[in-house]
């Protein structure tokens, strides 16, 4: 389970089998970058705060808040921000199989 994430903590996480789940606090400053290598599953992101710049499969977007994105699985993120923002993904694993 998640708890909140306070304005001094950068990240909160879980992990499962089957998709990673993260709030993300992006920073100024900050540079948040998640390999395109072809093990990289799908990634699903909504900004929850402020206002983020992710470039992704060769193309880049300006979101704020409420708006999202989904980056097909192999391709990798860079997220970024002026002014500071909070982001929400879910990276699904491309290795998840129905048994």
């Amino acid at each position: 389970m998640l708890g909140s994430l306070s304005s001094e903590a950068r990240k909160a996480a879980a992990s499962g089998a089957h998709l990673d789940i993260e709030f993300l606090r992006v920073g100024p400053d900050d540079r948040i970058e998640r390999s395109g290598a072809a093990a990289a599953g799908e990634e699903v992101a909504v900004v929850l705060e402020g206002h983020l710049h992710v470039d992704a499969a060769e193309e880049s977007y300006d979101l704020s808040v409420g708006e999202g994105i989904i980056i097909p699985p192999g391709e990798g993120s860079i997220w970024q921000s002026a002014n500071g923002g909070l982001l929400y993904r879910v990276i699904v694993h491309p290795h998840t199989t129905r048994e």
